[in-house]
């Protein structure tokens, strides 16, 4: 049988326990002065703060900042893997105001179809709508909105009454 080398005694230096202790040394102090948020790094403001152990210990912490206030975020923890584009869409178009066109008389709803003159008497004109047949002179008011003003080398003007708007129509030759 073989003896087995008799283990280190304990009074024996460590050289382990020095760099243990000067590594927990160097992480308590990284951590108490490593700052939260730098300001060259992009942040984002978000709706809600965790609690964390630390705030709790902290007798110092900023009275403004309340649970429910926004905190800051790097931009990196938002998402991760995230889509980019580097597009940017042009600005939209400015609105150019334009005015309403100006009222317009509707078309004349009657057809010339005729006149006869008797010797000595005004003109009379025959005007058709549909079925029905008018017969008007110079001076008159057609369905109360179109007066007949005048007639001479062969036109028929008229003027649309609510609107104050003049109209001509070929009424053929005039002798």
């Amino acid at each position: 049988m073989r003896a087995l080398p008799a283990p280190p005694r304990a009074s024996a230096p460590s050289h382990r326990l020095p760099v243990l202790i000067g590594l927990a040394v160097l992480v308590a102090i990284g951590t108490a002065l490593w700052p939260e948020a730098s300001p060259s790094t992009d942040v984002v403001a978000t709706s809600q703060r965790p609690e964390r152990p630390m705030d709790k210990a902290r007798p110092s912490a900023a009275p403004a900042e309340s649970v429910g206030s926004p905190r800051l975020v790097h931009a990196a923890a938002v998402d991760l893997f995230a889509g980019h584009s580097w597009y940017r869409p042009p600005p939209p178009a400015p609105v150019v105001e334009m005015a309403p066109p100006p009222p317009t008389a509707p078309p004349f709803p009657f057809v010339y179809i005729g006149q006869y003159e008797r010797p000595g008497d005004k003109p009379v004109y025959y005007l058709q709508r549909g079925d029905s047949v008018f017969d008007v002179q110079v001076g008159q008011v057609l369905d109360g909105v179109w007066n007949i003003d005048a007639v001479a080398d062969g036109r028929m003007r008229l003027t649309y009454a609510p609107l104050k708007l003049q109209q001509v129509i070929s009424v053929g030759s005039t002798p």
